[in-house]
């Protein structure tokens, strides 16, 4: 049964290419190890031969010293002859060992019968070249040349038997040779086969993988480009059970699960374009209702503060002749009304404040300014508030903040909501207003923060404090009044003037507001208006400064 996973079909190729490659590795050792051994055997040929001409020389040298020492008689003739026998007898040994480690040597018995022949001669030139000395000590001259004609006859059997081995070693080096070039060309035949079944194997494998993996590939890779493309109806045909099977039909739902969402996302486009339009239409409606509220407002703010001056001034001038006729019932009625007046105008000009500004035609009016003296304004605005409530203001500066570059008016009205707020909210307490200058890399800052013993805010309260129209809870509204709007203005003038306003709170503990404005203001000039501070008003703020401490009020 065929392997039906992409992993057993690559193990059994790997398994039969490691199999033929072991086969072809084992037969290259094994010619190699033949070559070899054929080439050693020529060396050691070769060496033998030259030891069988080191032995035929040292005893022709050996034979020619004896016959010197009969003519002569010079005992250095007989010790030369002497270790030219020692020579031959060694380089005999050496080459009998050679016999012996030589593995054809068994199979040559024309060599071994010569080298035995060549010890006995050996040992018969030792005797004779021994005879020679003892006849020539003796001074026998027949006894010497006897001796010396049997070793002449020893030398020319030498002579005889080293033609006979000449003959032999030639015949041994010539099989010698066509051994090593036999274990050549079967080497070379065998690294031939193996190249040829390695380049069948790779060839063989080449092919399976381009059928197995390279072209199931290249379709899937052709399939996810149609797919990138945007063609989501294709599809692969899957003829496989192995992992490339599994990967086509992995991609196959893949891309099923494409169509299902462009479908889905289709649908959601159409819903999303209907609410955007639905949306659209109704910001449209939005933007028509607020155009609409702001153009109420300002004309209603107009229609009501004329006849609003109106009964503020004529309440102003009954006041003064109710005084003058003394009159006190008249005076403190009037004085109510005229409060009243004040206190609804206040309201009408917070909401078209909020009308401009939602508009974005509310215009900066920057001047220089000391803010001691904003600050002396805002504490005499709302002493009669303080007072009312029984509360106490503490004014700490941290250091002298010095001047301001902004909007004197709207910095002013930032302050008044914050204090009459916290003034409003807190009864027989103590309000602490701190103010400091803050320099930084960027820009200076100068911070307003105004802190209260009052009834404090819950985190719920504090989220929806600074929007308009919003108070704590309907019972504050009833007990304290108030519609809801300095604080989210306050909050929209601080923004417009490049600063912040933030609040700590504990209910029951009380309140910490903090305003913080740039000492330079830092909104666009299409907004800003420059005016002239070289006025009366201005003139009189240094002795402000002077004469203004830090102690409640």
């Amino acid at each position: 049964m065929m392997p039906r996973t992409l992993y057993h079909k690559l193990l059994v190729v790997s398994l039969l290419m490691g199999c033929c490659l072991v086969g072809a590795i084992t037969a290259a050792i094994s010619g190699l190890s033949a070559l070899r051994a054929s080439a050693e055997h020529l060396v050691q040929d070769t060496e033998q031969t030259d030891l069988i001409r080191d032995f035929d020389v040292a005893v022709a040298q050996a034979v020619g010293k004896a016959a010197l020492f009969t003519a002569t008689g010079h005992t250095q003739q007989w010790d030369d002859a002497q270790d030219h026998v020692q020579e031959a007898q060694a380089f005999l040994t050496t080459l009998t060992q050679l016999n012996e480690q030589d593995l054809y040597a068994a199979f040559r018995s024309t060599e071994a019968d010569l080298l035995h022949q060549r010890i006995d001669l050996l040992s018969m030139v030792r005797q004779r070249i021994d005879d020679v000395g003892r006849a020539t000590a003796r001074h026998d001259q027949a006894a010497t040349q006897l001796a010396l004609d049997r070793l002449y006859r020893y030398e020319q059997e030498l002579e005889r038997l080293e033609e006979r081995v000449d003959v032999a070693r030639e015949r041994d080096v010539l099989q010698d040779k066509q051994a090593v070039a036999l274990n050549v060309r079967r080497a070379t035949y065998g690294a031939v086969a193996d190249l040829g079944i390695l380049i069948l194997l790779v060839t063989f494998a080449s092919l399976l993988m381009r059928r197995s993996i390279i072209k199931p590939i290249e379709e899937l890779a052709a399939a996810a480009r149609a797919v990138a493309n945007g063609d989501l109806e294709s599809a692969i045909r899957v003829r496989r059970s192995d992992e490339i099977g599994l990967l086509q039909r992995s991609f196959n739902q893949m891309v099923s699960n494409l169509r299902e969402q462009r479908t889905a996302l289709a649908q959601h486009a159409a819903q999303l374009a209907a609410a955007a339009h639905e949306a659209e239409a109704a910001r449209d409606a939005a933007e028509q209702a607020s155009r609409a509220k702001s153009t109420f407002l300002a004309n209603m703010s107009h229609e009501l503060r004329t006849p609003l001056n109106a009964i503020i001034g004529y309440s102003e001038m009954l006041q003064e002749i109710a005084v003058d006729e003394g009159s006190d019932i008249m005076t403190v009625d009037l004085g109510r009304i005229r409060t009243s007046g004040m206190h609804l105008l206040a309201i009408i000009n917070d909401l078209l404040d909020l009308s401009r500004i939602e508009a974005g035609k509310l215009e900066i009016e920057v001047e220089t300014f000391e803010v001691v003296w904003v600050v002396d304004q805002v504490v005499h605005t709302i002493q009669p508030l303080l007072e009312k409530n029984g509360n106490r203001l503490l004014i700490e500066y941290q250091p002298n903040p010095g001047a301001m570059y902004s909007d004197a008016l709207r910095v002013r009205q930032i302050l008044i909501n914050v204090l009459g707020n916290a003034a409003k909210f807190t009864t027989d307490g103590v309000i602490t207003l701190r103010v400091r200058h803050e320099p930084s890399l960027r820009e200076d800052w100068v911070y307003f923060e105004v802190h209260d013993t009052g009834i404090g805010l819950t985190p719920d309260q504090q989220a929806h404090l600074f929007k308009e129209f919003s108070q704590a809870d309907s019972s504050t509204t009833r007990r304290y009044g108030g519609t809801g709007l300095g604080l989210a203005l306050s909050q929209r003038l601080c923004t417009l003037l490049g600063g912040t306003i933030g609040v700590e709170s504990v209910h029951g503990v009380g309140s910490t507001f903090t305003v913080r404005l740039p000492v330079t203001a830092s909104k666009p000039l299409s907004t800003i208006t420059v005016l002239d501070t070289a006025t009366e008003g201005t003139a009189l703020r240094p002795m402000l400064l002077e004469s203004y401490t830090a102690t409640p009020v």
